[in-house]
């Protein structure tokens, strides 16, 4: 029999690589043109990464498990080893406010591939 922590470390894992980019920061804003977000912009948002539960295929968010809380960093990027299967990947502020609609997105983790995640926090600024 092989033990638990051994089991989960043989599991073949895919790589989640992601960016939040959050916009628009002024309210007069130039088409075409992107605005650098400062680093401490992102230093209140997570990534809360979520699993579908194997057994039910259960596609509603109280089904979901919490894999892990991800912080991101100065450019907003993250990356992740993951097992195979579905998950819910979600932004979140480590504090609660009213402005700004955040991003969730489903990914599906193949072994030995990579997924790579655009996501866009909308500031409500206009």
């Amino acid at each position: 029999m092989i033990p638990i922590i051994a089991a989960i470390a043989m599991t073949p894992t895919g790589t989640l690589k992601g960016n939040v980019d959050i916009g628009p920061i002024s309210p007069v804003m130039r088409q075409g043109i992107h605005e650098k977000v400062p680093p401490e912009m992102y230093a209140h948002l997570q990534v809360h990464i979520m699993k579908f539960p194997a057994t039910t295929g259960a596609m509603r968010p109280h089904f979901l498990i919490m894999v892990k809380n991800l912080g991101l960093d100065s450019k907003g990027d993250f990356t992740l080893k993951l097992p195979e299967g579905q998950y819910r990947v979600e932004v979140a502020r480590d504090k609660p406010q009213k402005v700004g609609r955040l991003p969730a997105q489903t990914v599906n983790i193949v072994a030995g591939k990579t997924v790579k995640l655009e996501l866009h926090v909308d500031t409500g600024i206009r």
